[in-house]
Parts: structure tokens; sequence; C-alpha cells
């Protein structure tokens, strides 16, 4: 968040909640009162400030009340340009005495080029490029933030670039009784940890940086988290950069800092570093992304850094454990290479331990979960399979561990498990079918994982069937006017056969004035592609009437067919 730098006595969270909503939406205010630029998917939408080029992130259609992902006006890029650093970062202190304010990145150009904002700074004969554009992925929308510089002294330059982002989560729309709809310090998810603490990831030092990170609304564990931000630090496909140094802690101290890092309590990077304050009490916590150094030659422009943030719909499951999953919301069935893509498929959960090394309710450590296990069991035509390359059947589930004593999560601890799931051409359907993936789980903590034991989630899978027409019908006369017959068969190449022949009649007919039959009964579906003769006899030739037919498939299509029997008039001859 970014709150002045002042002391206050507030007397409760919601109190506090109060001052901050009002805070936010007046620095919101203030902020687009300035001329901005926008963009926006339908996903997510950012708002770039004019000359300084600060960027706030919130959902469409972004006006001040909306759900909100950063604080606005309150996270900021920093540069260096062969050692001269630059920022509009308009809290810290000058990092250059005698220099004035021309340090500051606030005299920026900005416009709109397509969906995307560039806003373009010039110092010491170099462009500071900075372009923001909404991105659609499979669960949600991101905003890309790169950064680039374009050279036009006659020597090389070295630049580097940081950007901090300023996590703060708010959705107007939220109730949850004894909580905040709004949360500046909520605590940051990624592969290596769920801590509410002062952490940093190296690039070329294990456990290196992990690649997206998430944060939601309401802190773990909850049956309804909210509001999730989402954020890639390492996905190629979208353009991001990779961070050299990743870091996560109290945005009221990092924010006085123009560049790096300090001596911030961050710990080691095999164990997180001092706890951080709960958002809901008072906590602020941000990230600050930092990328590598690179050459930057004359008339060059170079990408120096770039991230993405947004938000997403992330499946979970909610009990004494809380895991996240990912997998593809979609099989599609290729009707050329008769083949499903992707498949088989990598389900990924995230089993997490929600409690903290240190709670700051309870001020003990948390309790971790021994003897852990999970099990994934799928329905359908699914499968689950052996890792790649051999991807060798298993069959309908699969415990992780396969043995031993289990898993042991440690307070905050999170653990990546991965399994595969083939599936088999799924026919007899007119659709996608929807298939179900069930995670179950036990630990030390609770003898399920996960609220009611089990947390099912639904798949579509792509109907590979090849039968997509209705059964074909044809009236003939009969041997007389008071016949007639109908022919009716489903025997094309890539039918499934007749299932059924129905009529009714229409308003005003008498039924009992007709008989109406076929003769060879109907095999059992995917088995007749005989003709089948309907045979319909007018009894009185006074008396019309009309039916309707419907003849069906296997697959269910159906086709129709009106036929009337008219009236014909009573013929007296007179001697």
């Amino acid at each position: 968040m970014g709150t002045p730098h002042h002391t206050s006595r507030i007397s409760s969270p919601w109190t506090r909640l109060v001052a901050r909503a009002v805070l936010s939406w007046i620095l919101f205010s203030v902020s687009t009162t300035v001329f901005a630029q926008k963009t926006w998917n339908k996903y997510v939408f950012a708002d770039v400030q004019e000359g300084t080029g600060r960027i706030h992130i919130l959902l469409p259609p972004g006006r001040s009340l909306d759900p909100m992902l950063t604080f606005p006006d309150k996270s900021f890029f920093s540069c260096n340009i062969n050692g001269a650093l630059y920022t509009n970062n308009d809290l810290a202190t000058s990092p250059t005495l005698g220099r004035g304010q021309s340090y500051l990145l606030q005299d920026g150009t900005s416009q709109k080029i397509g969906d995307t904002v560039r806003t373009i700074w010039r110092r010491d004969n170099v462009d500071i490029i900075q372009d923001v554009y909404p991105v659609e992925v499979n669960n949600g929308g991101q905003i890309l933030m790169r950064w680039s510089f374009l050279n036009h002294q006659n020597t090389p330059i070295a630049v580097s670039c940081q950007f901090l982002l300023d996590i703060d989560i708010s959705d107007p729309s939220a109730f949850k009784p004894g909580e905040p709809n709004a949360n500046d310090g909520p605590i940051v998810l990624h592969r290596f940890g769920y801590y509410r603490n002062w952490q940093q990831f190296m690039k070329d030092q294990p456990p290196g940086i992990p690649d997206h990170y998430m944060a939601f609304l309401y802190d773990l564990p909850q049956a309804n988290p909210g509001l999730c931000a989402y954020g890639y630090l390492d996905n190629p496909q979208i353009g991001t950069v990779k961070p050299s140094r990743y870091t996560i802690g109290n945005w009221k101290e990092m924010d006085t800092l123009f560049w790096s890092v300090a001596n911030w309590g961050v710990g080691t990077l095999s164990q997180p570093g001092v706890a951080l304050t709960p958002g809901k009490v008072g906590g602020d916590i941000a990230e600050l992304i930092e990328f590598p150094q690179i050459g930057a030659y004359q008339n060059v422009k170079v990408v120096c850094g770039a991230t993405a943030y947004g938000t997403a719909t992330v499946p979970y499951c909610n009990g004494s454990l809380f895991a996240v999953l990912d997998y593809p919301n979609t099989i599609k069935w290729d009707k050329k290479t008769q083949t499903y893509s992707p498949n088989p498929f990598k389900y990924e959960i995230w089993a997490i331990n929600p409690q903290q090394v240190f709670d700051f309710q309870t001020g003990q450590a948390g309790i971790a979960a021994a003897n852990t296990f999970f099990t994934l069991t799928v329905s359908g035509n699914l499968d689950v399979v052996d890792v790649p390359p051999s991807y060798s059947l298993i069959g309908k589930s699969y415990t992780q561990p396969p043995s031993g004593t289990g898993l042991t999560l440690q307070p905050g601890g999170v653990q990546a498990l991965d399994w595969y799931v083939k599936a088999s051409p799924e026919y007899f359907c007119q659709g996608d079918v929807m298939s179900e993936l069930k995670l179950t789980g036990t630990s030390s903590l609770d003898q399920f994982a996960f609220t009611g034991d089990t947390c099912g989630h639904t798949i579509d899978v792509g109907c590979a069937e090849t039968d997509f027409d209705p059964p074909i019908d044809s009236v003939y006369a009969g041997t007389d006017i008071l016949h007639k017959q109908i022919d009716v068969h489903d025997d094309r190449k890539t039918d499934r056969g007749l299932k059924s022949i129905s009529w009714s009649p229409l308003q005003g007919t008498d039924s009992a004035n007709f008989i109406i039959y076929y003769k060879d009964s109907i095999r059992p579906c995917a088995s007749d592609k005989d003709i089948h003769t309907v045979f319909i006899e007018q009894l009185d030739s006074t008396i019309g009437g009309c039916f309707d037919f419907t003849f069906e498939d296997c697959l269910g299509h159906k086709s129709f067919l009106n036929v009337c029997m008219p009236r014909h008039p009573l013929i007296v001859y007179v001697d």
C-alpha cells in the first residue's frame, strides 16, 4: 500500500479499513484527474498516469470503486543508466546530492498505440521506454509491463531496471463477517512457500526465482478466499523477463529506498525472514522485482525488464490444508488428427499448510502437517497415467507419495505435486462431456485434508463422435388413398443407428380412426441400421387427420415429419 509516512492511532481494523479505503479513493481520484492513458481486456484494467507513467491495476471497467489489485499511485519504476539513477518514486530521497529533481521521472510523454500505452522519458541522451498492455491467459488476464532503452549516445552504455509492486487487493462487493473487504498486506503464495515474512530469491541461487505467484483478498485457509491477484515472473510465452532478484517485504520500508535492497531482515534463501504484519491490522506487503544489467548499443532498442500482474480464476481445495490446482479447463478433440489436445495433460497442485511460522493472533508458531498423503481420482473416459515419457496406464486413482510415512508440510510450507491424466475418445455424445477430477488427502492435522473429505472439479472433454446427423425419412403413397407409408433409416457411414420412432396426433385428430404401426422392432442402440417402414391406415375415408412423427437416433439427433391423411367426400350414386 502507499500510506503517507506519519504515525497515527486508529482504534480498530474496521476504522483502519475505512481510512485506507477513503485514502485509496482520494489517491485514485486525484491520479485519474491528471490525464492518464488506459488499457484493458475483459479481465483486467490498467491506468497509466501521464508524466510519471505510474501504473495502477484494477478490474474493468476501471472506475474508482471497482475491485483493485494495486494501491493507486504507489508502484514505482526505477532504472540505472551508467551509474545514474532515475525513478518515478517521489517518496524516496534523491540518491545524488546537487542533482535537483532531474532524477525523478515525471516528465514523460504517453501515447496509445493499439492496446499498448507507451511512455517515454529522455535522460542522458537515452530514451527510457515503458510499454503497458493487456494479455489474456487461460485462467484470466494480465497487464504486461515492459521497460526498454534506446541509446542515442555514440558509445555503449550499461542499463538495469527494477519495479516495486504495491499489492493491494480490494473488492467493495465482497462481504465476509468479521473481515474487511480490502487487504493491503496479503500473504504471497508461490511454489516455495506461503509465508507472511520477508523473503528473497536469486536467479542463480537455489531454489531460484518462482515463475508465478498469487495472493487472495482473504488470507488462507478460506472456504472462499475471494478476489485473486496473480502475477508472472518467468513466462516467456507472454513476454516476461526473468528477474535477477525477487524480494517480498514491507512496502513502508521498501518505498523509502530508491534503488536495490537494504538490510531488510530477509533472512536466508532457505528460511523466511522477519515476520510481517497482517493486512487487516495495518500490514503492507509489496514486491521488489529486479532485472539484470544489460548493454545498450547506439540506436538499438533493448528490453531490460518485463513482468506481468493481473487476476485469475484459480480452482482450489480448502480445509486444514489448502491446495491450488492447475490443469486445463478443456481437452479439445481434433477431427482431422482424431486426437485430443493436450493429451495426456498435467494435473498440478500446490499443497499448502496455511499455518504461519509466527501467528499474530496466537503469538505462537504454527503446527506442521506430518504423514500427509494426497489421492487423485478421475471419472469417465479419463485415466491416471505414469510420468512422461512412458505414460503407462495406472488406473482411476493414484496416491502421492505412493508409500512410506508421507510428506511433512511445515507451517507456511508448499509442496508441488504432479499427476498425469489421459483421455480416451468420448463417443455417443453431442457436445463436450463433463468429467470430474477428485482430490482427497489426509495428514496429522486432520483425518480429512479438505472439508467434506473430497474436493472435486470438472473438466470439459471434447466429443469425439462422428455422428452429427438425424435419421433419414421418406413418405410414400400406399396401395390406395387410405394408406401411406414412411421409410426411416439411420445408416450413413458415420451413423450410430436408429433408436426410436414415435408419433402423436395433432389437435382435432381422432387417433381411433387410424392404425399406425411398424413391423420390425428396433434393435439395441448402435446396432440398427435397417430400413424401418411405418404404415398408416385411414379407417374412415370421410374423417381426416394429421400426425407428428419423431425419429431419434442413438446420439439423440432427431428428425421430424408431419403426415396428413385428407378427408375424402362421400360419393352418392343415384340410379
